[in-house]
């Protein structure tokens, strides 16, 4: 069986670059949008009084983006696309909050 990065550099030799690049980019902020929430989630979870509605956001927004990234390179040139564009500027927000 070939080792994951062999699928991975055989998957983006068939992509524009473009694409490849949204697929880069998509994988990298869903990446960042998961963990933060994860991380959101495991704070919100901690506090003396959990507030059910914060966790209960947490709790979706990251299997929110666990599940897109699960999926992210089955996606058509489009979602990557429209993922990069939308959820890109979230990404960004949450580094810069995190600063």
């Amino acid at each position: 069986m070939p080792e994951p990065d062999d699928l991975r550099s055989r998957r983006l030799s068939v992509l524009s670059e473009q694409s490849a690049q949204d697929l880069d980019s998509a994988e990298g902020i869903l990446g960042l949008l998961t963990g933060r929430a994860a991380e959101r989630l495991r704070l919100a979870r901690e506090e003396s009084e959990p507030d059910a509605e914060s966790v209960a956001h947490w709790v979706a927004e990251s299997e929110r983006y666990a599940e897109l990234l699960r999926g992210v390179r089955k996606m058509t040139p489009e979602e990557l696309r429209r993922v990069v564009e939308q959820l890109g500027p979230v990404a960004r927000r949450s580094v810069e909050e995190g600063r």
